[in-house]
Parts: structure tokens; sequence; C-alpha cells
């Protein structure tokens, strides 16, 4: 995953290939697209494997409580 300012070589003549790789043109004097993305102080990954199983669970009862709570507060607004 990318973080900071990037700097993208574009393809202005080229054709569009939608299930190819995404590589950016390294000739020189090709449109550049330069953005910036967020920064953090950490690396940011992408996570692989399984959460632990006591994570899962927590995460399980902490988002259906939270639908919950979203539930009876809108059962609320309407029933009032």
């Amino acid at each position: 995953m990318r973080t900071g300012k990037q700097s993208l070589g574009l393809w202005p003549d080229g054709a569009a290939n939608p299930i190819g790789t995404c590589v950016q043109n390294v000739a020189p004097n090709v449109p550049m697209l330069i953005c910036e993305l967020d920064s953090y102080p950490l690396p940011v990954v992408f996570p692989t494997g399984l959460l632990p199983l006591s994570l899962s669970l927590s995460l399980s009862l902490s988002l259906s409580l939270s639908l919950f709570v979203l539930i009876h507060n809108a059962y609320r607004t309407i029933t009032s």
C-alpha cells in the first residue's frame, strides 16, 4: 500500500487494458499525475491471514452491538 506523494507517468497514446498490470510509463517527457496520499507514522500494511479468535469475537460482538443500537434508535424514532 502506498502513502505520501506519488508521481505516476501516464500513457497518453496507449490503449487501455483494464485487466492488465497497472504500471506507470517510465519514458521521458510523458504527462505526470501527481497525487498525495495520506501519510501515517507507522507503515500501513494489508492484513494477511486470519484474526486471532479473541479479536475476531470482540469485533463481531462490537459490530453486533452497534447494529442493535442503530436499529433500536431507528425504531424509537419511528414509534415516537
